[in-house]
């Protein structure tokens, strides 16, 4: 279905989140469970998809997935001349986006008041859980 799409060129929307730590309600109120909330970064794209029309572009865009996982190297650079990867390039599909609109979202207590920032902040460094210091950190950059 995803590879029909993209050869006919259709419209497609693709929508990437990375979750920051959740924020328990009694952080802010007690008893109360309105306040509970998880903090994010979220892109939405909306665009044409299509395949990767040639050989080249695939191995571009597969060279650009090895560096990107695994930047110490240790591989023969993908291209598509190379004898070594002509058979996998020819076999494999690329999906490709042309983006139309992109829409990005952070939500790290920006409507927050500063004092309530800085107490999550706070907490967050005190808990030290998965991400908790990584949210600190964005949290601290909305305080400007």
């Amino acid at each position: 279905e995803k590879y029909e799409a993209f050869a006919a060129r259709q419209k497609v929307t693709m929508s990437i989140a990375l979750p920051y730590s959740p924020i328990p309600s009694y952080w802010r109120a007690k008893d109360y469970a309105c306040p509970a909330n998880q903090f994010y970064k979220s892109v939405l794209i909306r665009g044409t998809g299509r395949l990767a029309d040639t050989p080249e572009e695939k191995a571009a865009a597969l060279q650009a997935l090895i560096e990107k996982h695994q930047p110490e190297g240790g591989y023969e650079s993908i291209s598509a001349e190379k004898p070594l990867y002509k058979k996998p390039i020819d076999e494999v599909a690329v999906y490709r986006i042309d983006p139309i609109r992109v829409d990005v979202r952070l939500s790290f207590g920006q409507d927050y008041k500063p004092e309530i920032r800085r107490e999550l902040i706070r907490r967050l460094e005190e808990r030290d859980g998965p991400m908790d210091r990584e949210t600190a950190e964005e949290i601290r950059r909305t305080l400007g």
